[in-house]
């Protein structure tokens, strides 16, 4: 659970008020046209929606998203649940979708009011999760939901060192011309193309 989050631990890190929308239906939130690569998650539904999650301290939301249950997760958010609702490491629901590359949850949990910058432990939020390697319609759906493209991890690691020491490329041309900083250092004096050995990536952040 929440793998991806070591991948980019490990080499750079130690580590909402809800749109409560009872009675009408979830709007749609179009993200998802070029995602089938992106949605590897299981979309099975679990054979009983109230069975008790063996994670201690996991509310039914989490239980829900960890399942890749769209419908109960949707009837959930329609009665209420709280989209911030923390488990061990301060991860909401959202990093869990982020975790299980479902953007049918992601959206879901955006048209709710999921917040894209909660922080987690080591100042990581689901915007910068994404970085690692999320399409870049997510990407621009955190941005729209009001993520900042400039926030940084507690490590000093904003979205496009990530996206570069992950070398994703599209993630680093969209967040260039979307605005990111692209001389940002981290707390090591690193800038974005500074996490990366791929010149073609160094030429897409630092042109010239």
């Amino acid at each position: 659970m929440l793998k991806f989050l070591a991948l980019t631990i490990l080499a750079f890190s130690t580590g909402a008020a809800l749109f409560f929308m009872s009675r009408r239906p979830v709007p749609e939130f179009n993200i998802t046209d070029d995602l089938d690569e992106f949605s590897e998650g299981d979309t099975d539904r679990a054979s009983e929606k109230h069975a008790v999650d063996p994670k201690e301290g996991w509310d039914e939301i989490h239980i829900a998203v960890d399942r890749g249950d769209e419908e109960y997760l949707i009837e959930l958010l329609q009665n209420g649940a709280d989209t911030e609702a923390r488990i061990a490491g301060g991860f909401t629901p959202l990093y869990q979708a982020v975790d299980r590359k479902r953007p049918d949850l992601i959206g879901g949990l955006l048209q709710f009011g999921a917040d894209p910058s909660a922080k987690a432990d080591g100042g990581w939020t689901p915007f910068l999760c994404a970085a690692i390697d999320a399409p870049v319609a997510v990407l621009q759906a955190f941005l729209d939901a009001g993520a900042d493209i400039n926030s940084a991890t507690e490590e000093g690691l904003t979205a496009l060192h990530i996206a570069a020491a992950n070398e994703h490329q599209e993630a680093i041309t969209f967040l260039v011309e979307a605005g990111s900083d692209a001389q940002s250092v981290d707390n090591y004096g690193n800038t974005a193309a500074d996490l990366t050995d791929s010149t073609d990536l160094k030429n897409i952040i630092a042109p010239g």
